[in-house]
């Protein structure tokens, strides 16, 4: 699991030190990586000073990896190593930064999409044997899921005290709403990652000791955490709920019947109005206040997405 520091979110800007901070990162396994991470670190600085156009920047950040030969480690994954790096300083970006700052690093991403030539000059290649190109995001999704595998009750059984908790709870709601752009701007493949994450959330209920830190992380992956989750589910309604909705309406979400749950639905469609139902009675019910407010506003945003649909 990653660790993060967020930026305060009011800022309009990214400290030099976020950047230096990044160019003493003491740990590179080859002498190549660090000078491709160090040329990485500066292209994503001059893109965030407004020097280069995303394009400008993609192009940039790309041509380390894409000039060089797989760094001769010995090792069984070296074609994947430089790749990770990069990944991890854009992640790193995408959750530290303000969230002002997403939009940009999003645009940023799809242009890395758009990049020439492959990886490695064609040495790193698929299961096929076919070389790597950048529009397939190569690793991208692995080492996302390597940095955010926990779940809500498995990370506060590690926080020591309610600070450490309430840090912890900024981050995960901070990675849940980048995600949710990443999806939206299909930079993740898999739409189902909202309906996914909107069933897991809100068609169970919380059990009686979900309040407690679980003793194991297999039990703590089944904990439900509301003061984590609501307000993360308001950010996937934000983000991909049109989509979603539009899916369901129109039987265009495959496996939306699949998915385990205690609730059983006729239609697609059932769900949003199972989901808003759920929202609404969480807005008016005994939680904290924030989750209390994080329900209402994700009960707005659905509003929202079926005024404009003009159905229902």
């Amino acid at each position: 699991m990653a660790q993060y520091t967020l930026l305060d979110e009011t800022s309009r800007s990214v400290p030099e030190s976020w950047f230096e901070e990044h160019l003493s990162r003491p740990d590179f396994e080859h002498e190549s990586l660090k000078s491709f991470f160090h040329s990485e670190v500066t292209q994503l600085k001059s893109y965030h000073r407004g020097e280069a156009s995303a394009d400008e920047a993609a192009y940039a950040l790309t041509r380390p990896i894409t000039n060089s030969s797989i760094p001769p480690l010995g090792g069984y994954s070296d074609h994947s190593i430089a790749l990770s790096h990069l990944w991890e300083l854009l992640i790193d970006a995408l959750i530290e930064w303000p969230p002002g700052q997403t939009p940009s690093l999003i645009a940023l991403l799809l242009a890395v999409k758009k990049a020439p030539g492959h990886i490695h000059a064609g040495e790193a290649t698929d299961d096929e044997e076919k070389p790597f190109s950048w529009s397939t995001f190569p690793y991208f999704h692995r080492v996302w899921s390597d940095n955010h595998w926990m779940s809500p009750g498995q990370i506060t059984r590690r926080c020591p005290d309610t600070a450490a908790r309430q840090r912890a709870r900024n981050i995960y709601i901070k990675q849940q709403d980048v995600e949710a752009q990443l999806v939206a701007a299909q930079l993740f493949a898999e739409r189902t990652r909202a309906l996914r994450y909107l069933v897991k959330t809100l068609e169970r209920e919380p059990q009686p000791d979900d309040h407690l830190d679980a003793a194991d992380d297999c039990l703590a992956d089944s904990q439900i955490k509301f003061d984590f989750q609501i307000p993360a589910a308001a950010q996937w309604v934000k983000h991909c709920g049109q989509d979603l909705y539009v899916s369901l309406l129109n039987y265009e979400m495959e496996g939306w019947d699949k998915l385990p749950s205690p609730v059983s639905f006729d239609k697609p469609v059932e769900r949003w109005e199972f989901w808003e139902k759920r929202l609404f009675a969480i807005s008016r019910g005994g939680l904290d206040e924030t989750t209390r407010k994080a329900a209402e506003l994700a009960v707005g945003y659905m509003k929202a997405v079926t005024d404009t649909s003009g159905v229902m």
